[in-house]
């Protein structure tokens, strides 16, 4: 008696389609000269979805899912990662910082790490949970924007959950910008002429003005304490504000002693 005589015929047919389905679109991935679509994707059922999902070539299925808008040299954004973590994966339930360490008054280094938190509906039905931390400090971030530095981590570490979730190799594009892996300007000394002659930027103003206050000095006493003379700050030059930055983090970590003349934050200075 045949498997067709009992009854099976349609439980072959549908495992024979199963198995056609997934071998052509693992076949579709290996083609590089195939555009692979969501929809191709969203066609398989669940199991075949995971073994698509832990294929060698899952990599670089994602990245064809991104616009060329949401990519920077190659690198995904953000705001790309979480489209495409709901095109494929499932609805985002939750995504927040979980745990937020902002920079300490006396850190030379003006580190902040954030751990981040993201939980998806699955394609399967069930929930899964991604995270990962960040940090950002004066070695991986430009001065300008230290500010921003929960922010920023707390972005990076949101990244790096979602490439974690997504399977991706290669890095954020928020994780390599100013972190000085990224690309490079042409020459460093056409930068450094751009900061001799460009005026000092709102970023360090207000960081320079943050510094000062936790280590109670007085703003305009301490940017004149030297052979050149500002009636107001925004005389500085980024060059000269980030030389005054760094005088500031050596205070703060007592490298540098403070001289006593200096003391006193006027909240009012810039009036």
């Amino acid at each position: 008696m045949t498997k067709k005589s009992m009854g099976f015929a349609q439980a072959e047919d549908t495992q024979d389609k199963m198995e056609s389905s997934l071998v052509g679109f693992m076949s579709s991935l290996k083609d590089k000269r195939k555009g692979v679509g969501s929809s191709e994707f969203d066609a398989l059922d669940n199991a075949d979805k995971k073994a698509a999902y832990l294929s060698p070539d899952w990599d670089t299925f994602v990245m064809s899912q991104f616009d060329s808008s949401e990519l920077a040299e190659g690198h995904p954004k953000v705001n790309g990662l979480r489209r495409v973590a709901e095109l494929l994966l499932g609805d985002i339930i939750s995504s927040s910082p979980m745990d937020v360490h902002p920079v300490t008054p006396r850190d030379e280094t003006q580190r902040s790490t954030v751990g981040y938190s993201i939980t998806f509906a699955w394609f399967d039905g069930t929930e899964r949970v991604y995270g990962d931390v960040a940090d950002v400090w004066s070695g991986n971030q430009d001065p300008d924007f230290l500010i921003y530095s929960v922010a920023t981590a707390a972005t990076r570490a949101e990244g790096r959950a979602l490439r974690k979730a997504l399977k991706l190799k290669k890095c954020t594009a928020e994780e390599i910008s100013g972190s000085g892996s990224g690309p490079k300007p042409k020459s460093e000394k056409a930068r450094d002429v751009v900061d001799i002659t460009e005026s000092i930027s709102v970023p360090q103003i207000k960081f320079l003005d943050k510094r000062c206050k936790g280590l109670d000095i007085d703003v305009m006493k301490f940017i004149n304490r030297g052979e050149e003379s500002y009636d107001v700050i925004e005389e500085m030059t980024k060059a000269e504000a980030k030389e005054a930055i760094d005088v500031l983090a050596d205070m703060a970590s007592e490298k540098v002693k403070l001289d006593s003349s200096l003391k006193g934050y006027d909240p009012s200075w810039r009036d």
